[in-house]
């Protein structure tokens, strides 16, 4: 029995069926026999083979967790959406590297990456019994993509390995910023009103920690665990004393150390003067958002590019409770 687990031995198939046909005097080139190899495999082209085999593996080495199943996948949609573009595959697939492992989305909601434009993902829900009885159940939803284009206009063919890590900052930008724009959306009027003092921002430091609490008292999940500020209340934060700036390679770029209380904090550079409290579980079901990103990062027309994701949130039944709005609020800050 041959086995095909890598590029080497698809190469090597692909040789002996060249041999074997030209024993019966069957010629075909050397590309039509990797084609057909990855035919075999169940692969529309020699492309998306190659990738497969070796380059995801490579691209992927120093990612963990859901971080590294939700990049894999992204890419396999990549490769199959661009499969004939040779010229660009390889800055897209490396842009893809730097962008989605450091968006704030893998911090601060579940993400679950969709194969298809109209994909299905999976919620965790709490409820009880009518007897009182505890259920905790993952349920199916669907969720259908949209196209956005970004604010970029880049050229693919023509780029080099500096231009593409600027780039990969300004699309985890856009990125994060229609995400938190949705979460301000569901957390709607803000839950508590902070009056900013000169000499105490102790306070501010409690008050987070309050809203933290009534979410966990709301949800019966757990408390509100990240906080989203502007840099004006991230320095009040740090004037309380109750920062702690540890740096955390696996968080997201906006990642700035926790709370004393344990609270994740979060800066970012587009916010007003309002704070997001958020909770966020352990696994990419136990969340009130799921972000689901399909071809996140999609060349255009004329060098612009588009983007192709989802949201879903979890809506309140008879049977569970809880919509995403008990799970994420607000604070807003009134100046002095």
């Amino acid at each position: 029995m041959f086995t095909i687990n890598n590029l080497e031995s698809a190469k090597s198939a692909a040789k002996k069926i060249s041999n074997r046909l030209e024993r019966e005097n069957i010629k075909i080139s050397h590309s039509l026999s990797l084609e057909l190899i990855s035919a075999v495999i169940g692969h529309r082209n020699w492309n998306i083979t190659s990738f497969e085999l070796s380059k995801k593996q490579n691209l992927c080495e120093n990612l963990f967790g859901n971080r590294k199943k939700v990049t894999e996948v992204i890419l396999e949609n990549t490769v199959q959406h661009l499969s004939k573009e040779n010229s660009i595959l390889d800055n897209i697939c490396r842009l893809i590297i730097k962008v989605i492992p450091n968006l704030l989305a893998n911090d601060i909601v579940g993400v679950q990456a969709i194969t298809t434009p109209i994909g299905a993902v999976q919620t965790l829900r709490i409820g009880y019994t009518k007897s009182h009885k505890i259920i905790c159940k993952l349920l199916e939803e669907t969720v259908e993509t949209k196209t956005k284009q970004m604010s970029v206009l880049f050229d693919f063919k023509k780029c080099k390995e500096e231009e593409i890590d600027v780039l990969a900052n300004e699309i985890i930008n856009q990125h994060d910023q229609e995400l938190l724009w949705y979460l301000h959306n569901i957390a709607d009027t803000p839950s508590s009103i902070y009056k900013e003092s000169e000499d105490n921002h102790k306070e501010l430091v409690l008050l987070i920690n309050r809203q933290a609490n009534m979410i966990g008292a709301r949800t019966r999940r757990g408390v509100g665990n990240w906080i989203v500020v502007s840099p004006t209340i991230l320095t009040f934060i740090e004037s309380s004393g109750f920062l702690s700036k540890t740096p955390n390679e696996r968080k997201s770029k906006k990642y700035v150390g926790a709370l004393s209380s344990g609270i994740d904090v979060y800066c970012d550079p587009y916010a007003n003067d309002s704070i997001l409290v958020g909770y966020n579980g352990n696994t990419p079901e136990d969340s009130p958002v799921i972000y689901s990103p399909y071809l996140p990062i999609l060349p255009g027309d004329q060098n612009g590019l588009y983007t192709q994701y989802g949201f879903t949130e979890i809506q309140k039944s008879q049977q569970f409770f809880g919509d995403a709005k008990d799970y994420i609020t607000s604070i807003k800050i009134q100046k002095f």
